[in-house]
């Protein structure tokens, strides 16, 4: 039996909203059910009355009402609601104010999760034991719940947020651990990406891993939808035998089951406080698994020590930018395959670096593209999906090309009048038009170079950019000259010229007549 326990949770950014009910519902001895999510206070207040829920996890800072405000009208209404807060605002005028109103806890944000989560499981078992009776617990939920503080404390260890060794001891022997506080080493158990289908890991853990590392001190749990961790107590060094030991358990997962895993070892850590050093390790080898090479058994000898000597600032942003506006999708292809050799200083570099340099070039190009294109900022935003892990190295390139393609195909409509950056071309020409006014100032208004800008201009308005500045500015005399407000010395400054000469040969190119005679015409 599982206990149910009704949350609501009340915050004014999607992602945090979003991580949030994954995070709750993670908690799998209890019944969590998300009764509603709300992103401004006035609609979480409507929500708590409505459902009544157990708990409420809470935004203080939120539009139309504020996080303690609804409190307050809770507690008013009669609500039983134990509310966990959230805050981005480091004042403790705000965390006195909650606890005067009963939060049971207060956190700042950027949220650590372990912490939140040690917090929402005490408030499950509070609310469980008050609600049902801690003493009616049956002895398979009092295991499911002594499982539950188990791997949060292991979890705790490989996140390295135990902040004492010397309360490690007293963890080992109240949960009842089968690892003690010496040499420990982290294995990764991942999951392949490429697969439509869900594996049971707690059935993998179960029935390949915990059995047949039982001569090991170890332990083993299931960390997110694709990991098993497993601590193993090891000696100093990596032996050949734990090794065979590792290879023969991955065989044993291979042949048993269909899921295709690999295993990432970390390096020896002295004692459980530093083991997040070597689950650590364990994520840097497995990284490897992008190269997609025929080994499913990652440890340090594959890590990759050399610095690159290509860096962020060896990027030319202007290429890539140009093939996007231009549509040049042969352009965008070269582009990227070069940008990618250039990445590659040896057969197999570090893939946080390759996946660094990717995501760095992703999101520059967005953002200048964003910056050209402002009224289509959300669509690149929209586009803008995160370059995690991938499948292989190919797919990490697929991925580029086809996101930058994409902006291509977003902006091949945008043309003439409507084009963002010809109209803030010409509002920076409208606006300086008592000045002397260059391609290479507009260009840098516009965050394009000189040279491609004139391209651009003359390609999305059909007029070359000197010849729409002189009609521009001749255009702006003869509106003055009809006004009558000025002589034709003024008019010429006010269009930017510096003499009089200047002004009246261009006006004459430009008209077919000289200043003078286009303002005694007029009247």
């Amino acid at each position: 039996m599982k206990y149910p326990v009704g949350v609501i949770i009340a915050d004014d950014e999607f992602a945090i909203r979003n991580s949030l009910g994954k995070i709750v519902s993670d908690f799998k001895e209890f019944d969590i059910r998300t009764l509603g999510f709300a992103d401004n206070g006035k609609d979480a207040f409507t929500l708590i009355k409505k459902h009544r829920p157990d708990i409420a996890v809470m935004d203080i800072n939120m539009p139309s009402m504020d996080g303690l405000e609804v409190i307050r009208r809770a507690a008013e209404a009669g609500c039983e609601t134990r509310f966990l807060i959230l805050s981005g605002y480091n004042d403790f005028t705000y965390a006195q104010t909650a606890i005067r109103y009963g939060v049971k806890s207060y956190f700042l944000k950027p949220l650590n999760i372990a912490e939140f989560k040690e917090q929402f499981l005490k408030q499950c078992r509070e609310i469980c034991e008050q609600k049902y009776g801690g003493n009616d617990f049956l002895p398979k939920e009092r295991a499911l719940l002594m499982n539950s503080a188990r791997e949060l404390f292991l979890n705790r260890l490989v996140q390295n947020n135990v902040q004492r060794n010397s309360g490690i001891d007293l963890k080992l022997s109240e949960l009842n651990l089968s690892i003690s506080n010496t040499c420990s080493c982290v294995v990764v158990f991942n999951l392949y990406t490429d697969l439509s289908e869900t594996a049971d890991l707690e059935e993998i853990n179960n029935f390949y891993i915990k059995p047949f590392f039982e001569k090991y001190p170890m332990e083993s749990w299931v960390y997110d939808e694709r990991r098993i961790l497993s601590i193993f107590n090891i000696d100093n060094d990596l032996d050949k035998a734990f090794h065979d030991d590792l290879r023969k358990c991955m065989d044993l997962i291979k042949g048993k089951t269909s899921f295709k895993m690999a295993a990432g070892v970390g390096n020896v850590a002295p004692n459980l406080s530093q083991c997040f050093n070597s689950y650590l390790k364990a994520q840097e080898a497995l990284s490897y698994q992008i190269y997609q090479t025929d080994i499913d058994i990652y440890d340090r000898s594959l890590i990759c020590d050399k610095k690159p000597a290509f860096s962020k600032e060896s990027i030319d942003f202007e290429p890539i930018v140009s093939s996007i506006v231009s549509g040049d999708e042969a352009g965008i292809e070269n582009y990227c395959r070069l940008f990618f050799n250039s990445l590659f200083f040896i057969k197999m570099p570090p893939p946080n670096f390759v996946v660094g340099m990717c995501l760095y070039l992703n999101l520059k190009v967005q953002s200048r593209i964003s910056a050209l294109y402002p009224d289509m900022k959300e669509h690149f935003e929209a586009l803008a999906e995160e370059i995690g892990m991938f499948e292989s190295i190919q797919s990490l390139y697929n991925h580029l090309v086809n996101a930058f393609k994409t902006y291509s195909l977003i902006l091949k409509g945008i043309g003439g009048e409507n084009n963002p950056i010809i109209k803030a071309a010409k509002k920076y020409i409208e606006e300086n038009i008592n000045r002397i006014i260059k391609a290479k100032d507009v260009a840098a208004h516009v965050n394009l170079s000189e040279s491609y800008f004139t391209i651009y201009f003359k390609e999305k308005t059909g007029v070359n950019f000197r010849d729409y500045i002189l009609k521009t500015k001749i255009d702006y005399a003869k509106s003055l000259m009809k006004s009558k407000k000025n002589n034709i010395g003024e008019i010429a400054y006010l269009t930017g010229y510096q003499d009089y000469r200047s002004f009246s040969r261009a006006f004459k190119n430009e008209t077919g007549m000289s200043p003078s005679d286009y303002m005694n015409h007029a009247d």
